[in-house]
């Protein structure tokens, strides 16, 4: 059990990391909103850098968008974890947490597999009117975990239902 403890630990470091860099972003965005430097902000998204400068409202606000819902379903998926480790470690496996955690972080993996190919597709179509497609690692690494993670919910949902039919026997 030794590995769980790690895994937690690692886990909820990296949690607050992203948190605390997500908190100092916030402050770094408003900061340029108050001062009027909005323009300023020369944010890469995508891989490619975006200048605000040429750019209506409009569209920066979509330039924002589909990267937050992105990194929101990846900080959701980091938080379904997080929970899951609290059950895991005290050898409580088989929990309806468990599972039904280790389904939803597989289904926002997949939501951000997809949603990063689909944000690609868009973000060169609007703003640098051209079709380009790419297909990186983060997309396959997160539509595999995706699969993954769906899949091991299955394997201990089955596991939790013979758990109870055993302790019913007894």
């Amino acid at each position: 059990m030794r590995t769980i403890l790690i895994l937690k630990r690692l886990i909820t470091v990296f949690y607050y990391l992203i948190f605390i860099g997500l908190i100092a972003q916030l402050f770094r965005i408003i900061n340029q909103i108050i001062t009027g430097k909005i323009h300023d902000l020369k944010p890469k998204i995508f891989g490619e850098q975006l200048d605000y400068n040429s750019m209506s409202l409009f569209e920066i606000g979509l330039s924002g968008v589909v990267p937050f819902v992105l990194f929101y379903c990846f900080f959701q998926s980091l938080i379904y974890l997080k929970n899951s480790l609290k059950d895991l470690e005290s050898g409580n496996y088989f929990s309806a947490l468990v599972v039904t955690n280790f389904k939803k972080i597989g289904i926002l993996f997949l939501v951000c597999s997809i949603g990063e190919v689909i944000g690609k597709l868009l973000f060169f179509i609007f703003f640098k009117s051209k079709f380009h497609f790419e297909l990186d690692s983060s997309v396959v690494l997160f539509f595999i975990m995706g699969l993954f993670f769906m899949f091991l919910s299955e394997v201990f949902q089955k596991a939790r239902r013979l758990q109870q039919e055993n302790e019913l026997t007894i």
